[in-house]
C-alpha cells in the first residue's frame, strides 16, 4: 500500500483481515493503516461497516466504535484517570466529536 497514493477497496478489505489476527502488533499495525486511509478517504467507512467477509464484521465494528470521527482512544482515556480530577471541558469535546453509528 505505501507505494500507491489511493488504496482501493481490496486493500481495505484486506487490511480488516488483520484485525482477527492473534498478534497484537499485527492488529495494532491494520489499525492504524485503517485510521489513515479513513482521514485521507472517508468514503471507506462504508466498507468498514458493510465488510464481505462476515468474520471480520464483528471487529469492523468495534474498530470504528472505538475510533468514531477519528477521536483516537488514548484521547479518551487521558482526559481522567484514578486520583485524578476530570478535565470535563476536554472530555465533553472529545465526546461531542463522536459520531453515533447507524442503527436499523
Amino acid at each position: 500500500m505505501a507505494n500507491r497514493q489511493v488504496p482501493d477497496k481490496n486493500d481495505v478489505a484486506a487490511l480488516l483481515t488483520f484485525l482477527t489476527d492473534e498478534s497484537e502488533r499485527t492488529v495494532s499495525l491494520a489499525k492504524n493503516h485503517l485510521k489513515q486511509i479513513l482521514r485521507q478517504y472517508p468514503a471507506y467507512r462504508n466498507l468498514l461497516e458493510n465488510p464481505e467477509d462476515p468474520a471480520v464484521a464483528s471487529h469492523a465494528k468495534v474498530f470504528l466504535e472505538r475510533n468514531a470521527a477519528g477521536v483516537p482512544e488514548r484521547r479518551l482515556s487521558r482526559t481522567g484517570g484514578a486520583g485524578e480530577r476530570l478535565r470535563f471541558r476536554t472530555r465533553d469535546r472529545s465526546l461531542g466529536a463522536l459520531r453515533l453509528p447507524r442503527t436499523g
